[in-house]
């Protein structure tokens, strides 16, 4: 089952396939995807004088918290619910998402769950029990649930983007190797190619930016295909073999802009092809 595919109404929450908030047997009385995340700086005393010496700062990571309250019919249902909520957010060496759905849109975070904190009480007889349930994201960004992608080939294709786009989606195919790719979030977002040979020397540029990977030193044969990731900032040939030293001492990583980006492939030769996809990333 895919991410998202348990919800059935907004104010949602999904987590190692359990499912919270309205409809179910875990009310969320607070749940914050909100909040700004932790700032990594790099910032250097002035010693005696006043003031720091500026770097750069980069985002960390964030803690989701959320306040459950589980709903039951009986002492063996709690027992049960308790059971299914501490199972979800029991803390692991694998990172895992946690989705939610706001005005009918779906959204997630990565991350890893950092365990429930289970309260029972007991009052006129009845069993009420409270839970402190945390998420640590991975990544500071959340993003949107459903993956855009666009697609080009060295040489002119049929098809294209209409314009205006509509968000959410935006599916098309380029010409002359050049497409664009809007992301409708806040934040830059990450992106994730996939080139398919033949190809020698492929490059892929973001002509706003004017940045560049060029891969000067690999050929794609008919069949193959090279994977970049620039989250990870990995280039593997056929999913698994490292092509990183094929890239160029020019290249420089860059990440789509909020807006429309242009992305053009080009090559010293070849007639491959390149798959490109993104999610809209919101801070």
């Amino acid at each position: 089952m895919a991410l998202g595919d348990l919800f059935t109404a907004d104010d949602q929450v999904e987590v190692n396939g359990l499912l919270l908030g309205p409809g179910t047997k875990f009310n969320l009385l607070k749940f914050t995807p909100w909040g700004f995340p932790d700032i990594r700086t790099e910032e250097v005393s002035r010693g005696i004088r006043r003031g720091v010496v500026s770097g750069k700062d980069t985002l960390g990571s964030r803690l989701v918290p959320m306040n459950v309250q589980i709903v039951a019919s009986s002492k063996s249902d709690v027992r049960a619910q308790i059971n299914l909520l501490t199972q979800a957010f029991t803390p692991s060496d694998e990172d895992t998402q946690l989705a939610f759905r706001l005005n009918d849109y779906q959204f997630f975070y990565y991350g890893r769950c950092r365990g429930a904190d289970i309260q029972e009480t007991e009052l006129y007889g009845k069993s009420t029990v409270m839970a402190e349930c945390r998420f640590q994201t991975t990544d500071p960004l959340y993003y949107y649930n459903i993956v855009n992608s666009v697609s080009t080939t060295i040489a002119t294709s049929v098809g294209g983007l209409s314009f205006p786009l509509s968000f959410p989606m935006v599916f098309g195919s380029g010409s002359s190797g050049t497409v664009a790719a809007r992301n409708y979030g806040n934040h830059v977002a990450p992106w994730f190619a996939t080139l398919t040979g033949p190809l020698v020397q492929p490059r892929i540029e973001h002509v706003e930016s004017g940045k560049s990977l060029s891969l000067t030193g690999l050929t794609i044969a008919s069949g193959d295909y090279v994977e970049i990731d620039s989250y990870s900032r990995s280039i593997l040939l056929n999913g698994t073999a490292s092509r990183y030293s094929a890239l160029s001492s020019a290249s420089r990583w860059f990440e789509l802009a909020v807006g429309t980006n242009t992305l053009r492939l080009t090559a010293a030769s070849g007639a491959g092809s390149m798959s490109f996809s993104w999610r809209h990333a919101f801070i």
